[in-house]
């Protein structure tokens, strides 16, 4: 995304992007909360895992690696039919509230 204005709040999102997935399905049991390769998909954690899939291809064409472009991502909603205009608007408005966090401290430093 690019932000060009916080006065007004003006973003522009560009179409693709990557998805990080993490290296170990997720789970709730509370025995697996410290087992940082189920609750983050940072690559610098994940690479160190032996279930990360490097990407060896190009990343539109990949759904067996460790991280995808978002493209690819909305090809498998499309094709498995799931509701990715909802995913898409959800992305938007995390993005939009994210912005809307850090803007009184932005605007104060650009203030000064």
């Amino acid at each position: 995304m690019l932000v060009t204005s916080f006065s007004p709040l003006t973003i522009y999102i560009y179409e693709d992007g990557l998805v990080r997935f993490a290296t170990v399905k997720y789970s709730l049991d509370p025995e697996a909360f410290d087992n940082k390769f189920i609750h983050l998909t940072n690559y610098s954690i994940n690479k160190k895992n032996e279930e990360y899939i490097q990407n060896k291809q190009k990343a539109e064409d990949s759904t067996s690696s460790s991280k995808w472009s978002l493209k690819t991502l909305e090809k498998v909603f499309l094709h498995t039919g799931k509701d990715w205009k909802k995913v898409k608007e959800g992305i938007h408005d995390v993005i939009i509230k994210e912005l809307i966090t850090v803007e009184p401290p932005i605007m104060e430093g650009y203030d000064k």
